[in-house]
């Protein structure tokens, strides 16, 4: 399984990068869910924190998946 990140854009984040470092992260929740979804299960999703992203709501249940997002 791997590892991903997400990180604001005005911090560096880059929805055209491959998201596996902290140096290449995405910079959209809504990236990693399109990129992530229909994959299989394991895979860490990593979100900087303190970042600020706006207009995105994610609700995860106890086992951290992410069972609603606007």
């Amino acid at each position: 399984m791997s590892n991903y990140f997400v990180i604001p854009a005005a911090l560096g984040g880059d929805d055209n990068a491959n998201g596996q470092s902290y140096g290449t992260a995405w910079a959209t929740p809504a990236h990693a869910r399109s990129v992530l979804s229909g994959s299989t299960a394991g895979h860490k999703l990593y979100f900087l924190c303190g970042g600020l992203w706006t207009n995105v709501q994610m609700t995860a249940d106890w086992a951290g998946n992410v069972v609603e997002d606007a």
